[in-house]
C-alpha cells in the first residue's frame, strides 16, 4: 500500500502539486474544484443556461489531459471492453427494477410531462438519445469517476469512502438546476456509476449505464430536471 501511495504521489507531483505538502494541496484542490466550482454555478446560472454541454465537455477534457500526465494511470481504462458483454448484462439486471420505478415516479410526479419529449418532438428526442450518452455521459463519467478517484485516492482509503465522495460530489454538481430531483437522483445514481467503474475498471461501459439511465429519464420526462430548462 505505501508503495502504491509513493508512486501517486509522484504522478501527482508532476502535474503541479508542491511535494510535501501533497495531501493538504489536494484536500484544497478537491475543495475548490468539486464543491466552489460548481458553487459558483449558482450565481452565475442564468448566464451558463445554453452552456452546460460546453462546460461538461471543458470539464472532461481538462481532466484527460491531467490524466495523460500521471504516470501511474492505465489509459486503457478509458475504453476498456473486458467482459464487456458481463458487465453490461449485471447492469441491465439492475437497471430493470430501477427504470420501472423511474418510469412509475415520473408519472406519479409529473404526469403532465410523461413522454412528452418524444411525443412533441420525436426527431430531437432521438437525436439526443444517441448524443447524450457521449457528449454527457461519457465526460461527466470521465470527471467523477475516472479523474476523481484516479487524483484523490490517497484521501480516502476505503472504498466505500471512495464511492461516497464521488457520489455527494456528482449529486452537488447538480445542485444549481434549482431542484431537489436532479442532486438526489444523480448522488444515488453516482453510487451505483462508482461501483460500476471500480468493478469493471472501464469509463466506456460506466458511461454507457449512466447513459441508459440519462435518455430513459429524458424519454419519460423526470430528465427534464437535469438541464438548463429546469433553472428558475
Amino acid at each position: 500500500m505505501d508503495g502504491v501511495q509513493t508512486t501517486v504521489m509522484d504522478s501527482v507531483a508532476e502535474v503541479g502539486v508542491p511535494r510535501g505538502a501533497t495531501r493538504v494541496w489536494l484536500w484544497a484542490e478537491m475543495m475548490v474544484v468539486f464543491i466552489g466550482a460548481p458553487g459558483l454555478l449558482f450565481f452565475i446560472r442564468e448566464s451558463v443556461r445554453g452552456l452546460i454541454i460546453p462546460l461538461i465537455m471543458l470539464a472532461g477534457m481538462v481532466c484527460w489531459l491531467i490524466l495523460r500526465k500521471m504516470t501511474d494511470f492505465d489509459r486503457s481504462r478509458l475504453w476498456n471492453g473486458r467482459d464487456f458483454v458481463h458487465h453490461i448484462a449485471r447492469s441491465m439486471r439492475v437497471f430493470i427494477p430501477l427504470g420501472i420505478f423511474g418510469t412509475a415516479f415520473s408519472y406519479w410526479y409529473e404526469p403532465e410531462r410523461f413522454l412528452s419529449f418524444p411525443l412533441a418532438a420525436p426527431q430531437f428526442w432521438l437525436m439526443v438519445m444517441i448524443l447524450y450518452p457521449v457528449l454527457s455521459a461519457y465526460p461527466q463519467e470521465l470527471v467523477y469517476r475516472v479523474f476523481f478517484m484516479q487524483r484523490y485516492s490517497t484521501l480516502f482509503p476505503r472504498q466505500w469512502q471512495m464511492i461516497l465522495a464521488s457520489a455527494l460530489f456528482f449529486g452537488w454538481a447538480h445542485a444549481f438546476l434549482g431542484n431537489w430531483i436532479a442532486p438526489v437522483f444523480t448522488t444515488l445514481g453516482g453510487i451505483l456509476f462508482a461501483h460500476t467503474y471500480l468493478r469493471s475498471k472501464s469509463l466506456l461501459q460506466t458511461a454507457i449505464e449512466h447513459g441508459i439511465y440519462g435518455d430513459l429519464l429524458f424519454t419519460v420526462g423526470i430528465g427534464w430536471h437535469f438541464y438548463a430548462g429546469s433553472i428558475g
